[in-house]
């Protein structure tokens, strides 16, 4: 009697492995009637019975083991156009993490660990072992199949994982709990004011500076899409601000976007700067930090690191020929912008450890005014 459960519960399980096989790697209109196929196959013809499980495990030592491997071997995709290692899906964004394909989510992890969890059984079937330990090992895809397909489920995406918060909560003027509000290390310099305003009929982000420094900062996790978005627009200009000196560090309107760009990439002396400025100010720096500014001495297009320190570095992306009070729409490729100013360090964009907005004219002493809203990630 045992044997006789133990051979249905087989027969069961390659079934039921062939069938989630096919339908999880065709994806297509056709897979339900590939799928009957296989089950004819299977029950009228025993002689094919091997052959097609074969042809199941190379499918799937093809279309899933050798592209993972891929994956542990290189880590990150590099510059360039390439595809993604799991759906082939080409991927145009130059240094983009495989889990960062727009297929990448609920459904395309759901599609390989049921891949994976119900195919061993056909892997199991198709191996000589005696009954004891191909029932052992069914027992365990049965239930690494089980807490896969649960741990899925419980990790349905969130919208408060793939956008950015707004400033501000609705209904209130307070910021947004995961906009932090930051100084200056010394808390002597009076800080940036972020408020809430109506501009153009819309809710709009007001940054005003008056000899103070500011920025709000946004905490990121997990893959990042491939374009930031946002709408800026400057009122008052700081006239004698010069971002390519010290004395002159000082910007009207900046968005940043911060990296956990490796150790091993920061050259060496500005490595051990970055460790002693983390000790002597107590604040957790990032290792690269990428600043969008709107500058009004310098042109669009101008770029290069911050006279303080090489580990922050700008690009002007509206400049001395850019009219003041008239709204500008952007639209940056993260990972171009990195390349471009740290390229020569990381040949791969690392993880986005944060995103900040802010305004400064602490060192001239000035003051200005600008807006910003629909700060934004897009695919």
């Amino acid at each position: 009697m045992l044997g006789t459960c133990l051979n249905a519960g087989c027969s069961f399980a390659v079934i039921l492995s062939v069938c989630s096989v096919s339908i999880a790697m065709l994806g297509t209109p056709h897979s339900l009637a590939y799928c009957l196929a296989n089950l004819i196959v299977i029950i009228s013809n025993p002689d094919e019975r091997q052959s097609l499980l074969n042809r199941q495990v190379n499918a799937i030592f093809n279309r899933c083991w050798l592209p993972l491997r891929n994956v542990a071997n290189v880590g990150l995709l590099e510059y360039g156009s390439v595809r993604c290692t799991f759906c082939t899906k080409e991927l145009t964004n130059s240094s983009t993490r495989v889990n960062q394909c727009a297929l990448y989510g609920k459904a395309h992890r759901f599609r390989y660990a049921v891949l994976f969890t119900l195919s061993a059984p056909c892997i199991v079937k198709s191996q000589h072992m005696n009954r004891k330990l191909r029932l052992t090992l069914i027992a365990s895809f049965a239930s690494l199949h089980i807490s896969l397909t649960t741990s899925v489920f419980s990790q349905e995406t969130k919208i408060d994982d793939i956008v950015l918060a707004d400033f501000f909560e609705l209904h209130q003027r307070g910021l947004h709990p995961k906009w932090q509000l930051s100084g200056l290390p010394d808390r002597k310099t009076p800080l940036t004011r972020f408020e809430p305003v109506q501009v153009d009929g819309e809710s709009v982000l007001s940054l005003r500076t008056q000899a103070s420094y500011g920025v709000l900062t946004h905490r990121w996790q997990g893959r990042a899409p491939t374009f930031l978005n946002w709408r800026w627009r400057l009122d008052q200009s700081l006239l004698n601000a010069d971002i390519k000196i010290k004395a002159g560090d000082d910007a009207a309107l900046k968005v940043c976007v911060m990296f956990d760009q490796p150790q091993a990439d920061i050259p060496f002396l500005q490595r051990a700067t970055l460790v002693l400025a983390r000790r002597s100010t107590a604040q957790d720096l990032p290792n690269a930090t990428l600043c969008y500014l709107w500058d009004s001495r310098y042109p669009t297009g101008t770029h290069g690191a911050n006279p303080y320190t090489d580990r922050v570095r700008f690009l002007v992306l509206e400049g001395t020929e850019s009219a003041k009070g008239q709204w500008v729409q952007q639209r940056r490729r993260i990972a171009d912008d990195f390349a471009l100013l740290f390229g020569q360090e990381s040949k791969i964009m690392p993880p986005i450890i944060a995103v900040a907005v802010g305004a400064d004219s602490d060192n001239t002493r000035g003051s200005s005014l600008g807006y910003l809203t629909r700060l934004s990630w897009q695919p």
